[in-house]
């Protein structure tokens, strides 16, 4: 009938919302790059909540991004009190994947050298983007050398080197691989003198290279370039000398032997 009792007394307590965790706004990769999980600082007697980039889906720890596209995506990170069970604002992070830049254009990319010969550093140019700079590497195709590479010729074989750019923002293309492949001196080739009688009816010149090399034929000057084995003329007496080398399947050639015609009086 209306009679009251004594009061209880409610007690309602509004705990503070921790401040937005301190982060690094702004992650750069380069497509492709190995990238790290993303993080965070939190404030003592807080714990981290990371989010996906739609703000609201809760991770299970903190994002590693995905580098293979470019472009750029946010997360999110709060962080929570652990007594009170409060999360405060959150605090975003940028991740920004940049685009590689187009591999440096190679004028030959398969160098041969004689073993011995004189080389040149290796050389390539630089297609796209202002500031960009030529990286080359060593066989491994991972240790950077400090230039331009000049190939060894003492000892034959095949080595492989490779050359990428870097654009201002330290991405680097796709590499080129360069083979140089240094040949073995294949020497001279085998050859005989040859005697004719004047006027009588010459064949062309003879020699023998080794397996795998084709000849090149010099004028008697020992420098012209002759298009095959030449004929002797036996008109004239006396002694003209012809000259032959052999060259390998890298261009690689060898000493010069020569061929000493003499056309006999009658």
């Amino acid at each position: 009938g209306g009679c009251e009792g004594a009061k209880a007394a409610i007690t309602v307590t509004i705990d503070p919302l921790p401040s937005a965790p301190s982060v690094t706004t702004s992650v750069s990769y380069c497509k492709n790059e190995v990238a790290s999980a993303l993080s965070a600082t939190a404030s003592s007697g807080n714990t981290l909540v990371w989010y996906d980039t739609d703000g609201t889906t809760v991770l299970s720890g903190a994002p590693t991004p995905v580098t293979s596209n470019v472009g750029t995506t946010t997360y999110y990170v709060a962080q929570k009190n652990t007594t009170t069970d409060c999360e405060g604002p959150k605090s975003s992070i940028t991740v920004t994947v940049l685009t590689l830049p187009s591999a440096p254009t190679v004028a030959n990319t398969n160098i041969d050298y004689c073993e011995g010969a004189v080389a040149s550093a290796l050389s390539a140019t630089v297609t796209s983007g202002s500031g960009n700079t030529l990286v080359w590497y060593d066989s491994d195709a991972s240790t950077v050398l400090p230039g331009a590479p000049t190939p060894q010729t003492t000892t034959t074989g095949t080595k492989k080197y490779y050359v990428s750019q870097k654009n201002a923002s330290d991405c680097v293309s796709p590499q080129v691989e360069i083979t140089v492949t240094v040949s073995a001196d294949p020497g001279a080739p085998s050859v005989s003198d040859i005697a004719y009688c004047k006027d009588a009816v010459a064949s062309a010149l003879s020699a023998t290279a080794s397996t795998g090399n084709t000849l090149v034929w010099y004028g008697t000057d020992g420098t012209t370039v002759l298009s095959g084995a030449p004929t002797p003329l036996t008109g004239t007496v006396g002694t003209t000398t012809y000259y032959v080398a052999q060259q390998t399947a890298g261009g690689c050639e060898g000493a010069k032997a020569a061929i000493t015609v003499t056309i006999d009086p009658l």
